[in-house]
This record gives C-alpha cells, sequence and structure tokens, in this order.
C-alpha cells in the first residue's frame, strides 16, 4: 500500500485536536502532495539533486521525490507556492511528510515553512527536521505553525535536504486547522530597573477582522495587583484596533513593593471572557555595568565590546597556532562567548575555573551560556534547554550565585534564539525565571539575548539587559533595517543594542570580505550599535580552514579590529550633523571626524554635483567628497569611511611644500610601503574637482600625473594600505 499514514486518521486526530477548524478548506491544500503527478506543482525539482521514482521503498511502489546529494556542505530543496486566498495570514496550519532514509551522518531533512510580506524581500520562518536513520522504514516529519498576520502575499513550503544523503519522500500534506485568532495581548515590560521607567500593557485586534466584527465590539480590562488588593483597573474600548494601558513603574513598583501582577482581559459587552493574559513586573536593580544611556562600564569607563561567537577555550599549554583566545585578541576581540561546555558549575568548578584563568591571561571577557544541549531521540539530534528549563535552573542560580563578583564575567545568556521559531508562554516563563533568579544574585552583569526574527523581538528585549539582532544576510541593506528595527524596539526599554556580523564564508552564499564586514559594521554603528559581535570565530565554514585565523579574512578582519576603537570612539553615541541623499550618509561628529556610508548597491557611481555644500567626483576606484576645505575618499564597491578634518598628506616640490601646479607631467613619489594612492586635481580657481587619479598597490614607487595645459590647478594627495581606510602616509613629493 502506497500511502504510509491514511489521510482519514490525519483527519481525524485534527478534528479531535483542533476542533475549532476555520471555514477555509481543511482538505490538503497542496497540489500533487503524493507525485502521482511527476514533478507537476512543485519547484526547483532539477534531476541531480531531485528526482521523481516509482521504485519500491520500504513497500512504498508509487511515485515519491528521490532527493540525493554527495556533499557535506550547504543544502538543496524542493518548494511548492500558495497565494491568497489559498492561505489565511494569522490562520494555523499542520504540515506534515513521510520520509524513507539514512540521515543520521552528515544529513539533515527539514521541513520549513516561509511567508513573505507584500512588496517586501523580507521573510520569516519556521521548520521541523531530522537526522534519523530509519533502517528501512518510513517515518514522518510534522509542524504545526501559525502564519504571521502581515505575511500576505505567499507562503512556500520547502523540503530542504542537507549535507550528504539520500533520502526518499511522499504524502506531503498540509492543512488549515484554525483561524486567526482576533486578539494579541502584551505587555511591554517585566523587569523594571527603577520607577521613572514606563511601560505598556495592551491588546490588538489582527486586521483579519474588520471593525464590523463583533470582536471589535469588544472590550479590554487592565488591572495591577499586589498579593493584598487591586492597585489600579480601567476598562477601555478598541480604538483603531489597539487598546492600551501606560503606566509609570514607580506607582506600583517600590522598594516596599518590588512585585505586583498584571492581568489583560477581552471581553463581549455582556461581560463574557474571551482571552486573557496574565503575569508579574518586577523592580530589579539595573545590572552595575550599565549605565542609565546603556554603555557598558568597566573600571569607570565606557567598554565597547567586540566579541566572537564559537571561540574554542585553550588548553594550558595550546599551540600558537591552535589558540583561539590568541587569535580573538590579535583580530581586536575583548569578549568572547563561553560555552556551555564550560560554563556548568554543577559538573566541575574546575571548567570554570580554567575559562577564567583563560580569560583573565589575554585580557578578555565572556559571555557564559547558560542553556545547555541534550539529545533529541525523537529527531536524532540535539535541542536546548533555557536557563530557565526545571533541568537547568539549579545550575543557572549556582553560576550567578558563585561568579555575581568576577570580573571576566561579561553578560549572562539564557539561550540562544530563544523565540526565532516559536514564541511560546512556557519559554517566556522559563527566561523570567532565571533572570530573576540571576537578578537576585548577581547585580553586576547583565544578560545578552540574541535572535534572528524580527517579529520576535518585542518578546526578546523582555528577558535580557543587552540585545543582539543577528542579520544573517550579507546584503547591502538589511543589516541596516533590522539594527534600526531592534533599537526602535531596544529604546522605549533604554536597553542597548549590538550587531552579530557574518565573518565566514558559506558554501553556495555571497562571499565574506573585509569590505563587507567593514561595510556592515559601518550601517550597525550609523544604526546606533554599541558592540559589535563576529560570528562566527572557530567555524567559518571553508573547508580545510575550519577556523577564522587560518583563512584569507582573517588578516582584514585583524585591519578592522585596529580601526574600531577610533570608530566606537567618534561614533557611538556622539553628537554629529548629517548630509544624506540616496548615494550615501555623510555624518561629521564632534571631534572632527567625517563617517561616510555608502547607500549604493553597487560600486558609488556618484555624479560631479553640489548637494548642501558636498562635492563628489566618481573614480574608477572611489569617490572624492569635499566639504569646505575638508576632502573623503568613498573607496570600493561597499565601503564605509572615516576620516579626520584635517589638511590632507604634504606635497613637496624641490624641497618647498605646495599644492598649486602648472601645466606638465609629474612623477608621485611615496615611501609607505604597500599603498593605495589618490591624487585629486581641481581648479585653483573654482574649487571644481577634474579629475581622480588612483594608483593601487604602489610599493614604495611612483606614479605619473598629468596637468592640462590651461589654467592653474591644486591638489590634494591620500594614501591608503590596501584593506584598511586608516592614512599611512604623511607627505609625498613630486619630480
Amino acid at each position: 500500500m502506497k500511502k504510509c499514514f491514511a489521510l482519514t486518521l490525519v483527519l481525524m486526530m485534527l478534528v479531535l485536536l483542533c476542533p475549532s477548524l476555520s471555514a477555509a478548506d481543511t482538505g490538503n491544500l497542496l497540489v500533487n502532495g503524493d507525485f502521482e503527478n511527476g514533478s507537476s506543482s512543485w519547484g526547483h525539482i532539477n534531476g541531480n539533486f531531485s528526482t521523481i521514482t516509482n521504485e519500491s521503498v520500504g513497500g512504498n511502489t508509487g511515485n515519491k521525490l528521490k532527493l540525493t546529494r554527495t556533499s557535506t556542505e550547504s543544502s538543496d530543496w524542493v518548494y511548492q507556492r500558495l497565494l491568497p486566498p489559498k492561505y489565511t495570514p494569522g490562520a494555523t496550519y499542520y504540515a506534515k511528510f513521510d520520509f524513507c532514509g539514512d540521515l543520521s551522518g552528515s544529513g539533515g531533512l527539514i521541513l520549513q515553512m516561509k511567508y513573505y510580506k507584500t512588496n517586501s524581500p523580507e521573510y520569516r520562518d519556521i521548520s521541523a527536521g531530522s537526522k534519523l536513520n530509519t533502517n528501512g522504514k518510513w517515518n514522518t516529519v510534522t509542524l504545526d505553525f501559525t502564519v504571521p498576520e502581515d505575511c500576505n502575499e505567499e507562503m512556500r513550503l520547502w523540503i530542504r535536504l542537507y549535507g550528504a544523503a539520500t533520502v526518499y519522500v511522499d504524502n506531503v500534506e498540509l492543512y488549515e486547522t484554525a483561524g486567526p485568532d482576533a486578539y494579541f495581548l502584551n505587555n511591554s515590560t517585566v523587569f523594571h530597573y527603577d520607577g521613572k521607567e514606563t511601560g505598556t500593557l495592551s491588546a490588538r485586534l489582527f486586521s483579519f477582522y474588520d471593525e464590523t466584527h463583533f470582536a471589535a465590539k469588544s472590550l479590554v480590562t487592565f488591572s495591577l495587583s499586589d498579593k493584598e488588593k487591586e492597585l489600579k483597573k480601567v476598562t477601555l474600548p478598541f480604538t483603531g484596533r489597539i487598546a492600551e494601558f501606560h503606566y509609570k513603574a514607580g506607582d506600583y513598583l517600590s522598594e516596599a513593593r518590588k512585585e505586583c501582577t498584571y492581568a489583560i482581559r477581552v471581553h463581549s459587552p455582556e461581560g463574557e471572557l474571551l482571552k486573557e493574559r496574565t503575569g508579574t513586573l518586577y523592580l530589579v536593580p539595573r545590572p552595575s555595568r550599565l549605565d542609565e544611556t546603556g554603555n557598558y562600564i568597566i573600571n569607570g569607563e565606557v567598554f565597547n565590546p567586540v566579541f566572537g561567537y564559537h571561540v574554542s577555550t585553550p588548553s594550558d599549554d595550546a599551540a600558537d597556532e591552535d589558540n583561539a583566545y590568541k587569535a580573538a585578541k590579535e583580530a581586536g576581540l575583548n569578549v568572547v562567548m563561553v560555552t556551555m561546555t564550560y560554563s556548568r558549575w554543577l559538573t566541575g568548578r574546575n571548567q570554570v575555573n580554567h575559562v577564567l584563568k583563560q580569560l583573565d591571561k589575554y585580557d578578555l571577557y565572556g559571555i557564559f551560556c547558560l542553556y545547555d544541549s541534550v539529545s533529541d531521540y525523537e529527531n536524532g539530534g540535539t535541542k536546548l534547554l533555557t536557563a530557565g528549563h526545571p533541568n537547568e535552573i539549579a545550575n543557572t542560580r549556582a553560576m550567578a550565585e558563585n561568579l555575581a563578583n568576577e570580573k571576566r564575567v561579561f553578560a549572562w545568556a539564557l539561550m540562544d534564539e530563544p523565540f526565532g521559531k516559536e514564541i511560546s508562554p512556557e519559554r517566556e516563563a522559563e527566561l523570567e525565571l532565571a533572570y530573576k533568579e540571576i537578578r537576585a544574585r548577581d547585580t553586576m552583569h547583565p544578560i545578552y539575548c540574541v535572535d534572528y526574527e524580527k517579529g520576535s523581538f518585542y518578546a526578546d528585549i523582555k528577558y535580557c539587559d543587552i540585545f543582539a539582532p543577528d542579520p544573517y544576510s550579507p546584503t547591502q541593506t538589511y543589516v541596516s533595517d533590522m539594527m534600526q528595527y531592534a533599537m526602535e524596539v531596544a529604546e522605549p526599554q533604554n536597553k542597548p543594542v549590538y550587531a552579530v556580523l557574518g565573518t565566514y564564508t558559506r558554501p553556495n552564499s555571497t562571499p565574506t570580505t573585509p569590505e563587507l564586514v567593514r561595510h556592515h559594521i559601518y550601517q550597525a554603528l550609523f544604526a546606533g550599535a554599541k558592540g559589535i559581535g563576529y560570528y562566527s570565530f572557530d567555524e567559518c565554514g571553508e573547508t580545510g580552514k575550519e577556523v577564522l585565523w587560518k583563512t584569507d579574512l582573517f588578516e582584514g578582519i585583524v585591519q578592522i579590529g585596529k580601526e574600531l576603537p577610533i570608530l566606537f570612539e567618534t561614533m557611538v553615541g556622539k553628537p554629529y550633523t548629517e548630509v544624506k541623499n540616496d548615494q550615501y550618509i555623510m555624518r561629521t561628529y564632534a571631534n572632527g571626524k567625517t563617517a561616510i556610508l555608502s547607500l549604493a548597491t553597487d560600486s558609488p557611481k556618484i555624479a560631479l554635483e553640489k548637494y548642501r555644500g558636498v562635492r563628489a567626483l566618481s573614480g574608477e576606484s572611489g569617490v572624492l567628497l569635499r566639504d569646505k576645505e575638508s576632502y573623503f575618499l568613498l573607496l570600493g564597491q561597499f565601503t564605509a569611511a572615516l576620516f579626520e578634518y584635517t589638511s590632507p598628506i604634504q606635497v613637496w616640490k624641490d624641497g618647498v611644500e605646495t599644492n598649486k601646479l602648472s601645466d606638465g607631467t609629474y612623477s608621485v613619489t611615496h615611501v609607505s610601503g604597500s599603498t593605495d594612492l589618490y591624487i585629486a586635481l581641481y581648479a585653483a580657481e573654482s574649487g571644481e574637482l577634474v579629475k581622480l587619479y588612483v594608483a593601487k598597490n604602489k610599493a614604495g614607487g611612483s606614479m605619473k600625473l598629468t596637468v592640462p595645459s590651461e589654467g592653474q590647478y591644486k591638489m590634494k594627495v591620500f594614501a591608503f594600505s590596501p584593506g584598511t581606510l586608516l592614512p599611512v602616509a604623511k607627505a609625498v613629493t613630486l619630480q
């Protein structure tokens, strides 16, 4: 018999589990999910990785999808698209497929749902998978999910195979199990630092229901209470789909009352309870290493972190070429992620002492991960448990209590990407418990959180003191977009935002370069980031060069590490004036330095123009900007640049400093080693830029400069070492 699970049985289970099916089609929403019509309705079936076969597998003799990969790198997929009204934004779904094969090695099979927003390249996704060896029998991958309300352009079901494996897939099914929930209830804050802060309790009506629907006629009651009495109660209608209650923390929380409960209850005009959310608000001490503006303070000084993920703790006698901490220090890192293995107080204080000793040896700080990985027998892999999980909370308490005053602890991490896939009440409760237990024991160190899904940021920010979005993207603008969104979420909570940026090259993806890393750093700093993180340090993804410091990228990262202190000192939290157009943003800071961020998607092509006193001239290898008597170079494809309001390099001819030239040909010589030389020539009287000369990588050599025969010209000269934006020469000589 072809079918491994009867359709009628699946539907019976759905009815039992989800009795309130929506009015939408409750049958299988996919077309040709059993592949009886070959590859019809499925995309990316290419014949090399994916084919349709009817060979007998585990007793299944009908058509099925065969996926085969010989590489352990990257992944491949097939997919089917659904467009509204085939699916409903905000509705809940159940998806599954059957599979047979050996995935216990490097391979992994993933069922992934992607949902897209209208007129936006942004998408969200959720997935489930398996790494089992089915031993010739058929097994099943299932996924329950809710489509985000704002993802209303299309939905895709992807079947993805990672690594090297051969696997067969059949009976792919997708069902809508419930219509959109009418209400979204939320508390903006859980932990308040002081009584000056404000918070919001809110109820929102999902847009699927218009204002004529009975749900829009509901009322919302907000209340705050302590153990003895009700402190505040107010009932509000929906206005513009929103009902909100704003409160000042000091009115309900104090040293005498450090906790109070809240309730958000939606009810009909007749008083029938339709939905509720309850919880606790806390007054906790602000981590002493964070000041009121979110700056990280060590020994009274502002500390801007440059941190690395997956930095292996070295042994006491690690050779230099295998010493991750030594390489991290060379690259300009001052913080490293301390993995679960080393942050386990209950399994061995010797491990904790070892990592603290190594951090001190290399003058580094550690973000200690308090979550743990456990075997996931069902899927043949592992899963993570939060720091507040019943299995982990004792270790969390012990670590916080024993390292409360440890100077080498930078922060605590309660979970990796806690809400990226799903925002569940159970996980929220675990993170709340972990935060509460740590803060009761440790008033020094903040709690750090990283996540990648913008739709989850509002939940992430409740359970941390420092938030770091992870863009997972090498594109030109996505880092800026995600960072700005994170800043909007974090700003009302007065919490700092750091950025986690890719410093590795994945196969079949856009190559990472020093210029791209630098450009993403500028995007993050322009958006307001107070710290920069690199992902990943020990897992760069390049075969044969599994650690970053053994790749060609490392030299560029080292150079960027030298520039970052200047960027932090100039840009983070400092006042500035700004010139902006659709090609670049130029900010001038109080210390006289100017930072430029390219907004162009290709090599900058800025025509000669006047824009608020700025003139720009495009050259083959860069763009020269002039603002009054200051000059700035915008270099390369992505490059952002930082320059000072100082005179350009001195120019000498016949022993005399000069910047005026008559017609003729000149030889420009410099002695700064391997250098990129830029010469700007412009009319002496009008100041109009005429030409930008570029000599790339001239090692102590010279270049020819030809001045037109008519008129008199001035010149400015800049020299930069390849791979850096910092000037390396102070003078050049004309002959």
